[in-house]
């Protein structure tokens, strides 16, 4: 096939750093801000994500990258993803720390706080072949 004729003829080294790279988020659970309300592991139906959300992008671009998404804000999760647009991100930050901030009183199993980053430290950490 075309793959397999491309990564040979890349070098051990070149092969390994594309496989890397492709891993670059293989550690984080990531919850991503793309749901009408703060979807919480609490036994409660979860809202359908927002169809024509940017952060639709964001969430596959996170895939692509190795890291697994969370539909809902619960204590495995790793970082929390919120839109780049101040407007829309301030009138979420509220409902989501207020939702890390329950977790951490009331569950069990919550033993670390979640990163919350914005859409441009996504691509931000895959310009810079890093998480930063």
């Amino acid at each position: 096939s075309d793959t397999t004729e491309c990564t040979n003829a890349l070098s051990d080294e070149e092969q390994m750093q594309l496989i890397g790279g492709l891993n670059k988020f293989k550690q984080c659970r990531v919850y991503v801000d793309y749901y009408p309300s703060v979807n919480i592991d609490d036994g409660t139906p979860k809202a359908d994500m927002i169809a024509s959300s940017s952060m639709r992008m964001i969430a596959a671009k996170l895939q692509i990258y190795g890291a697994q998404i969370s539909e809902c804000l619960d204590p495995s999760v790793t970082h929390v993803v919120v839109h780049n647009e101040s407007k829309i991100r301030r009138q979420r930050l509220r409902s989501i720390y207020d939702a890390i901030s329950d977790m951490q009183m009331n569950h069990p199993r919550f033993t670390h706080q979640p990163y919350v980053v914005t859409a441009q430290w996504v691509d931000d950490c895959l310009t810079q072949c890093n998480i930063i």
